[in-house]
């Protein structure tokens, strides 16, 4: 432990030099001067070096403890049924800039740190786990590398909410369909299917009854996983860019998922048996172009006002527009550029993400090719929450394994929910449903 506690002194001080050399240049609002780079990039290389003889360290202690069957828990003791784990008041140490996607700072190194302790089995990390009352390493009596190789450790509750949210924040469809938490895996939700029927009836006459028609949507959850692999050199010395890398890989591969399922599934074992409400959509729910209007580029104001003349007026009132980046930019924005009466300051500042009196959202699931695309469901157009069901069975679980990638000193962590997306309303051979497509002409 002596020689454990040197290496960690010295990696506090070599973090202090860094962190002195950038709080500099923060200052002065500045970036770092040739000689200032050249010091920091040294000790950066002084940490990456350290770290490793502090790795071996932690893990002959480990051995030693495991070889006598005594574990020293120095934090606080576990706690006792309905007692709170006492906790000390988090200091953040190590070169880390801000958090981009926790609450806090305190948030996201506490996150990392645990990162660390329960994938990585990191001596200092594990003890630092403990004083801070993290529970589930806090109640730990044992700590084993055979055990977080399995990934049997809950993440903290600071790690799984910033996960949620910046999953919903990247996610469009999930955001925009109706939302149905799942208490088990198969929910089946009423939907009304007819109404009654009124008839005329002469004097004496019977009337001819008739009932409200009900059928089933049926939500089964699906199970789908995203791995994230890590280089060992960035847990080292940055706890909070370790949890904002991981929590941002992960909410972004769970968010395009979705998205893509939503938006353009097939039904195919792809897109997890999903099918998006562009493959469902009725055509009586698509409106086509006119003749030769076959791109974004081609599309005139005549056809996105078909398209919203084609919407029922009862999903009018949260219609939104979804279409790709490219799409946007290529049609809607280029329309509303052509159009008469912008001023020089409103072309410099920019347009809002509006377009004939409806929201505009970005959705990149959708087709964003450019140039003759004959046929193309382009973009849709309607009120997401009346046509789709989004089943929430279960958030998150995570697990994590340090020896799959063992030779690329890498670590790798594998996030899975369970959920399930349904597009039930999408109109008929006939008739409009809730939401519509603008398709290019032939």
């Amino acid at each position: 432990m002596k020689r454990l506690q040197k290496l960690l002194d010295r990696k506090a001080a070599l973090i202090k030099e860094g962190q002195d050399l950038l709080s500099k240049a923060d200052a002065e609002n500045r970036e770092l001067s040739i000689e200032e780079k050249s010091a920091f990039d040294k000790t950066e290389a002084d940490l990456v070096s350290l770290g490793s003889d502090i790795a071996r360290e932690e893990k002959l202690a480990a051995w030693e403890r495991d070889a006598a069957k005594v574990v020293e828990n120095r934090g606080s003791a576990p706690a006792s049924q309905g007692e709170e784990l006492a906790k000390k008041p988090i200091k953040i140490e190590g070169i880390s800039r801000k958090s981009q996607f926790f609450k806090s700072n305190e948030d996201a190194y506490l996150s990392g740190r645990f990162i660390r302790a329960a994938i990585e089995n990191r001596e200092a990390d594990v003890l630092w786990c403990r004083e801070h009352g993290v529970a589930s390493l806090a109640a730990s009596t044992t700590h084993s590398s055979s055990v977080n190789a399995q990934g049997g450790l809950l993440i903290p509750t600071e790690f799984a909410t910033t996960l949620i949210n910046l999953k919903e924040t990247y996610g469009v469809f999930s955001a925009a369909a109706k939302r149905w938490p799942m208490s088990s895996d198969v929910l089946q939700i009423p939907r009304r299917s007819g109404g009654v029927t009124a008839y005329y009836v002469g004097e004496n006459t019977d009337i001819t009854a008739s009932r409200a028609a009900f059928n089933f949507v049926q939500l089964t959850a699906r199970k789908l996983s995203a791995m994230c692999v890590y280089p060992q050199e960035l847990a080292d010395d940055a706890a909070i860019a370790l949890a904002d890398h991981l929590v941002s890989e992960m909410a972004y591969a769970f968010a395009k998922a979705e998205d893509d399922a939503g938006f353009i599934g097939d039904g195919t074992s792809t897109y997890g048996g999903i099918q998006g409400i562009i493959s469902a959509i009725g055509t009586g729910s698509t409106y086509t172009a006119a003749s030769t209007h076959d791109s974004f580029e081609d599309l005139t104001m005549a056809d996105f006002a078909g398209t919203v003349a084609l919407l029922p007026e009862y999903a009018k009132p949260r219609a939104k527009w979804y279409v790709s980046s490219a799409g946007y930019g290529a049609s809607m924005l280029n329309l509303a550029m052509a159009a008469g009466g912008n001023t020089t300051e409103q072309i410099a500042g920019g347009f809002q993400k509006m377009f004939m009196g409806y929201p505009v959202v970005i959705a990149q699931s959708l087709n964003s090719t450019l140039g003759t695309d004959a046929s193309a469901k382009k973009l849709i157009f309607g009120d997401l929450s009346l046509s789709s069901a989004y089943g929430d069975r279960q958030m998150f679980s995570v697990k994590a394994d340090s020896s799959r990638y063992f030779e690329a000193d890498q670590v790798a962590v594998k996030a899975s929910q369970r959920f399930d997306i349904v597009n039930h309303d999408v109109g008929s051979s006939s008739a409009a449903g809730p939401v519509v497509v603008l398709k290019t002409a032939a």
